[in-house]
């Protein structure tokens, strides 16, 4: 009688007691070097006979970013549309769930009809507009503009109130011009003249005394700059500022009048500040003082406890070294100017849970990469931590761009380490050009990752990046020869061939803590490639390393399928071989003896 295992394995035929006993400590002793053999080595190469403790894999085609049945939003996140109009898509709309709504000081503070050189009150856009959230369950977020006199098809005046204008004798010629932009000619009362601010500020109090910003449905508002842009965020051009000096703006007054503004809203919203979204001021025009300008608003709004709109998420590029918003990189142990995207979140606007938020708008949509850029875009916003995307109507109207990827936001955003249902991480590398350098280095940096971790940290987890991607070309893009403007790479291989040989992962403890395992999914996405896939997860339990079986591509066709895989008693002690820190907790392997290439992977963890 034979046991069905390899030769050296065989069951004893006869009966002799201690040749039978002899024969049982040689397998013995032959399985255990043979197990301590396969966990020295670096060039690991599994085979079905080694993966045995899972059995369930389902695969499907393209990304799989489905949630587990019990993940609901967190109340205070999501994305928004502003002015909104129904989209073409019910699979984005319903997924958009917050409406935005552009109003004006003008139209909030009209002339009084019976004195047209004094102000009155009209609060029945805000008013409707938060009836209506209460009626849908849903959050409301406004902008009121309330700088520009003239911006496109807004003549003058625009969206100081008339009357204001008319008491102190401003006309469009007194208001300067900070841009004449694709025939937008925009001007602006300067926000330091000490009348206009003392009607703003009477303005700020009107507004608190109607309890608008207590509302639960009450989502955020913006607090305005000025802006060579749209008039009214916070940043100008050199042009803009030499109109600006002539009209009187030093850097003291610049920053003064916002942070008088600031103070307003502040004590208008009391408890709620953290609802207020200051529009981050960026680029006032150059020299050293209004750099100074920028630093200092912006982290006055962070002291005072307001929230913030950053800017600019389409161009994912931005930021990746900003200590304001949390990004601080973490340097690649291989490689020189390559790093390892991180965020700290430790900064107020993530550990208070404040309006954290961008806005996503596309400038490419007829591009044939807008849905890839689009999906990035999303993902640098939770890889951010950001808690708010206002998406743009145009965007939205576009039915191919990642609905599910929508819906993903919608379910990820605002969660923390303790209520996520999954981490992740998706791999790629991002090329740019170092800021302020005279002869600015290309900077290299990996991955987007929400508490999963792919590091290469000691040789055999060193993977190759991917393929490349087309995209809209940024203007910090590298041009070294080894990198195109206007690409990405997206995914890591791994290859039994080269040294590259495994894709180490860890999670963060409060997603799965250390010593508490449970069943995990795994959502593996990668290339089913025409010249054959096979991988497998090595993974670490409480009692040891377990393994799933080999994953083989379905068809060989050059697509994209994401594997589902359930480790059983996955924990997260950091079994595997890693740093002098911390070990990995699972990594992917080649199998019979195929390549492999990784897109993304994601943990769903057990139901809270």
């Amino acid at each position: 009688m034979y046991m069905q295992t390899p030769t050296l394995l065989q069951e004893p035929q006869h009966n002799d007691k201690k040749m039978y006993i002899a024969s049982l400590f040689i397998m013995f002793v032959v399985v255990i070097g043979l197990i301590f053999t396969f966990f020295q080595t670096n060039n690991t190469q599994t085979t079905e006979s080694q993966a045995s403790t899972q059995t369930h894999v389902t695969q499907t085609t393209g990304y799989d970013l489905s949630m587990p049945s019990w993940t609901t939003p967190e109340t205070y996140s999501g994305l928004w549309a502003l002015d909104f109009n129904d989209p073409a898509s019910p699979a984005i709309i319903n997924a958009v769930e917050h409406r935005g709504y552009t109003l004006s000081w003008a139209q909030l503070n009209p002339p009084d009809q019976n004195n047209p050189s004094i102000g009155t009150y009209d609060w029945s856009a805000i008013t409707q507009a938060l009836s209506e959230a209460e009626s849908e369950n849903r959050l409301v977020f406004f902008r009121i503009k309330a700088s520009t006199v003239t911006e496109g098809s807004c003549d003058f005046p625009c969206n100081v109130p008339v009357w204001v204008l008319a008491k102190y004798g401003i006309n469009d010629t007194q208001a300067p011009q900070i841009a004449d932009m694709n025939g937008s000619n925009i001007h602006v009362v300067v926000p330091w003249h000490t009348g206009v601010q003392n009607e703003y500020q009477s303005f700020v109090e009107a507004f608190s005394q109607q309890n608008f910003i207590s509302n639960s449905h009450f989502g955020g508002l913006y607090i305005h700059g000025i802006s060579s842009s749209r008039g009214e965020e916070m940043n100008f051009n050199a042009q803009a500022q030499e109109n600006l000096i002539a009209a009187g703006m030093t850097p003291a007054n610049l920053e003064n009048a916002f942070v008088n503004r600031m103070n307003w809203w502040q004590t208008a919203a009391g408890s709620d500040a953290y609802k207020l979204a200051w529009v981050k001021a960026g680029y006032l025009g150059g020299g050293t003082d209004y750099a100074q300008v920028t630093e200092n608003l912006n982290n006055y709004a962070t002291a005072i406890g307001l929230g913030l709109r950053d800017g600019g998420i389409e161009d994912y590029s931005r930021d990746y070294e900003n200590v304001l918003i949390g990004q601080e990189p973490i340097a690649d142990s291989f490689e020189q100017n390559s790093f390892y995207l991180h965020t700290n979140e430790a900064i107020a606007y993530i550990s208070e849970q404040r309006y954290f938020g961008d806005e996503l708008e596309q400038y490419y949509l007829g591009q044939p990469y807008a849905a890839y850029m689009f999906r990035t875009s999303l993902l640098r916003a939770l890889q951010m931590q950001e808690r708010f995307l206002w998406v743009e109507q145009g965007t939205l109207d576009q039915v191919d761009l990642n609905g599910e990827f929508v819906n993903f936001f919608r379910l990820s955003a605002g969660k923390t380490p303790q209520t996520t249902s999954d981490a992740w991480s998706y791999l790629g590398d991002f090329y740019k050009k170092e800021s302020g350098a005279q002869d600015a280095a290309c900077l290299h940096y990996h991955n987007l990752e929400r508490w999963l971790y792919q590091r290469d940290e000691i040789s055999d987890t060193i993977s190759i990046r991917g393929v490349v991607k087309e995209r809209e070309p940024f203007g910090k893009d590298c041009t070294e020869s080894y990198i195109t403007p206007g690409h990405d790479y997206v995914g890591r291989r791994i290859d039994p061939s080269t040294e590259f040989k495994r894709l180490a992962f860890f999670v963060d403890h409060g997603v799965i803590p250390e010593s508490q395992p449970q069943t995990v999914a795994a959502k593996v996405t990668y290339l089913d490639s025409i010249n054959g896939t096979s991988w497998i997860v090595r993974y670490c339990t409480l009692s040891g390393i377990a393994f799933s079986e080999p994953v083989n591509g379905l068809n060989q066709n050059n697509t994209m399928k994401t594997a589902t895989l359930t480790l059983e008693n996955f924990t997260s002690n950091g079994c595997l071989p890693g740093n002098d820190t911390r070990g990995f907790d699972f990594d992917i392997l080649p199998a019979h003896n195929k390549s492999a290439l990784i897109f993304m992977t994601r943990l769903i963890r057990s139901k809270l």
